[in-house]
C-alpha cells in the first residue's frame, strides 16, 4: 500500500517499476491462502486450495491486460512506449485528466472492475471460502493468531486493490495532499458501496462458471483495452 501514490505524486517507496512489483505482490495473499489450505490437512482446505488456484489463474489475465493498457497510454503522454511507474501515471492524469474519462481505456477499466470482486473474495466470486459449502475452505483448520494474520492480509489486500484502481484511473481531486487523500477516501467509499451492492444482488457462482466468465468477458475487455492503447484509437 505504501507504494501507491494516492495522496501525491511520489511516495518514499516509489520506483521505476513499482507497477510491475505491485502486480506480483497482489498475488501473494492468494498464494499464501493456497499454501495454508494445502498445509491444513483437511479435505475442505484442499478443495478451497484448488478453487483459489483456479480462480486466481482466471482473473490474473484481465488484471495484467488492464495494467499494461494504462501503462502504454501513460507512456504515450510522456513520449515513451510504456511507463511502469505509478508516480508517472498519476502525474500524467493530474496534467491531462483522469483516465476514467479516456474512452480508449474504458475496456481496461471494465477488466479491472471485474477483477476486483474475485481478488477480494466477494460474492459472486467468494467460491474458495464458501462458508455454506466448504466452511471457509483454506481457513477451516485455522484459529487464533494464524487466522488473524490471514484475515489481516485479506483486509490489507482490499486497501491495495482499491487504492491501485484509484491511482490507475482517477487520482485527481482538490490540490494538496489532504485534498487528494479526501478524494481517495471518497472514491474508496463509492467502490465499497458498488461491491457491496453486487454482493447483495448476486448469488455465488460455481467455480467452472467463474473461470469461464473471466476467461471470456473480462479477458476480451482487457484485450480490447490493450488494442486501443497500442493503436491510439
Amino acid at each position: 500500500a505504501a507504494m501507491i501514490p494516492i495522496a501525491g505524486f511520489w511516495t518514499p517507496t516509489s520506483a521505476l517499476g513499482d507497477l510491475l512489483v505491485l502486480l506480483y505482490l497482489i498475488t501473494v495473499p492468494a498464494v499464501v491462502l493456497m499454501i495454508a489450505g494445502s498445509a491444513s490437512g483437511s479435505p475442505l482446505g484442499a478443495v478451497g486450495f484448488s478453487r483459489e488456484m483456479a480462480i486466481m489463474l482466471a482473473y490474473e489475465g484481465p488484471l495484467l491486460l488492464a495494467l499494461v493498457a494504462v501503462a502504454i497510454v501513460a507512456g504515450d503522454h510522456l513520449g515513451k512506449p510504456i511507463t511502469l511507474s505509478l508516480a508517472d501515471i498519476v502525474a500524467v492524469q493530474r496534467a491531462h485528466g483522469a483516465f476514467l474519462f479516456e474512452p480508449r481505456l474504458w475496456p481496461a477499466l471494465v477488466a479491472y472492475v471485474a477483477f476486483v470482486p474475485a481478488n477480494l473474495g466477494i460474492s459472486p466470486f467468494d467460491i474458495p471460502e464458501a462458508e455454506s459449502e466448504v466452511l471457509e475452505g483454506p481457513l477451516v483448520e485455522y484459529s487464533g493468531p494464524a487466522l488473524g494474520l490471514l484475515k489481516l492480509a485479506s483486509a490489507l489486500k482490499s486497501v491495495v486493490v482499491i487504492g491501485l484502481g484509484i491511482a490507475l484511473f482517477c487520482p485527481i481531486g482538490p490540490n494538496g495532499p489532504l485534498g487528494l487523500a479526501v478524494w481517495a477516501v471518497q472514491c474508496a467509499l463509492v467502490t465499497v458501496c458498488g461491491v457491496s451492492l453486487v454482493k447483495a444482488a448476486l448469488g455465488r457462482m460455481r467455480i467452472d462458471q467463474a473461470v469461464v466468465f473471466y476467461l471470456k468477458w473480462p479477458e476480451l475487455a482487457g484485450l480490447a483495452g490493450l488494442a486501443l492503447a497500442v493503436t491510439g484509437f
